[in-house]
């Protein structure tokens, strides 16, 4: 069952709520950890309903998604904007399809795991140093 504007909007202003009190500032940014749907729960979105919720508060730019939690073990990261207003929820945006923090930041540990700890600059110095070495050789032959 479709929950209606009203609804949807004073879920986003709860969920907020909870993350903004729960939040801690680090490096000038206020972070919330913790677990999306037990906090849902705990402020009265349905567990069908919260990433309704969720995609609605990252659609206004109130919270910014940096990493999810996983069952029993990570906890989910946001950053926190800004509140979730009734003028700004009221709002339609002209959203862009620009990649989110969490899955960027995904893409860079994905790089990060593929070079295996190797620095690239230094590695390619090296070889360009090698073929140098090779091509003065072959030319004294």
């Amino acid at each position: 069952m479709p929950e209606d504007q009203a609804t949807l909007d004073n879920h986003c202003i709860l969920l907020y709520e909870r993350m903004d009190s729960e939040a801690v500032v680090e490096e000038n940014l206020q972070v919330w950890r913790g677990r999306v749907i037990a906090t849902c729960l705990s402020v009265g979105i349905p567990q069908g309903s919260y990433t309704r919720v969720l995609n609605k508060l990252k659609s206004i730019g109130s919270i910014e998604q940096v990493s999810r939690g996983s069952r029993g073990t990570a906890l989910a990261v946001f950053i926190l904007h800004y509140p979730p207003t009734p003028e700004r929820l009221s709002e339609k945006l002209d959203l862009t399809n620009a990649p989110t923090l969490d899955r960027v930041v995904a893409q860079l540990d994905d790089v990060k795991r593929q070079l295996g700890g190797i620095n690239v600059v230094s590695a390619l110095h090296n070889l360009e140093q090698r073929v140098q070495k090779l091509e003065g050789k072959t030319r004294n032959s």
